[in-house]
């Protein structure tokens, strides 16, 4: 499909000539490579990142907010989340596996990524923020969800108009860094301003 794209706009060109095709897709490719590969990369730091300020626990506990949770943050309270483990998981029959973890997690990250990108206004706000900006939503999305993330109106607002200092600023003036989970606020409140 690409190279019908590619060879339909270059045919309209005058100056196209037939080794010239071969040459660009030679340039192009590589490039669409490096991009995906940046992209993927940015994607397991991501998921590391949202992993290491969830912790793990194999074993039933209760968050912050008194939510009986299990394994990266799953709150087992949640309908969506039950759905994604092993009802003997859910009813505390067993422990969760590291593997069972690992494949739910990736399922709720798909779901927090999402929910960032609706979060921000569409795919198109949400590519113009920086990397480390994109972390810190996603962050925040897994960990809080849309509907509560969706209450902080005036930090999409800063991030959409590029204001680096307020949007570290929403994110330090709220319960979820007062109270909730502060150490982890903080560090995606400094990732706004990367």
């Amino acid at each position: 499909m690409f190279r019908i794209l590619l060879i339909a706009t270059l045919s309209l060109t005058t100056e196209y000539k037939m080794g010239g095709l071969q040459e660009l897709i030679d340039k192009v490719s590589p490039k669409a490579q490096k991009v995906a590969e940046k992209a993927q990369g940015d994607a397991l730091m991501t998921m590391d990142y949202v992993k290491g300020n969830e912790g793990y626990s194999a074993e039933v506990y209760d968050d912050t907010e008194n939510l009986k949770t299990i394994a990266y943050g799953f709150n087992l309270e949640d309908e969506t989340t039950r759905g994604l483990l092993p009802s003997d998981v859910v009813s505390g029959k067993r422990k969760i596996t590291r593997e069972e973890a690992d494949d739910a997690f990736g399922k709720r990250f798909e779901m927090a990524m999402s929910d960032a990108v609706s979060f921000i206004g569409g795919k198109g706000n949400f590519s113009k923020l920086t990397p480390s900006q994109k972390k810190a939503v996603i962050d925040m999305s897994y960990n809080m969800g849309l509907p509560r993330l969706n209450k902080f109106t005036k930090l999409r607002e800063a991030l959409v108009t590029g204001n680096k200092l307020q949007a570290k600023s929403e994110v330090l003036n709220s319960k979820y860094a007062q109270s909730d989970v502060p150490n982890r606020a903080l560090k995606n409140a400094n990732l706004m301003l990367k």
